[in-house]
């Protein structure tokens, strides 16, 4: 199976860190995995909320979710402060960056 995935960062550094850990953990399951910026179906999305600007990557989501897309997605943010937030468009984790790879993997799983 070829899982698709969307990391949405405007971090370059981040988007990198986050597509390797993606490939690497499909490829110990024997699983391919795509990691994408841009494209149309995903089985997963993972956004960040830059600090910067944080409300784009919620308005992002929220987007998504009006549109009737129902993949699941998680947030990748600097602080706790957009968890509820978060939540309220059904996000399946708010990770905390820096986090930890262990963390990613159990988003995964």
């Amino acid at each position: 199976m070829i899982f698709h995935i969307a990391v949405c960062s405007p971090d370059p550094v981040l988007r990198g860190r986050v597509q390797r850990h993606c490939m690497e953990y499909y490829a110990r399951r024997a699983d391919a995995c795509i990691v994408e910026e841009v494209g149309s179906r995903y089985e997963l999305y993972l956004i960040e909320l830059p600090a910067a600007n944080p409300c784009s990557g919620l308005k992002a989501a929220a987007e998504l979710r009006r549109r009737g897309v129902r993949a699941p997605l998680a947030f990748l943010a600097h602080t706790t402060a957009y968890a509820y937030e978060a939540f309220r468009v059904d996000a399946m984790q708010y990770l905390h960056i820096p986090f930890r790879p262990e963390q990613l993997t159990a988003l995964l799983d």
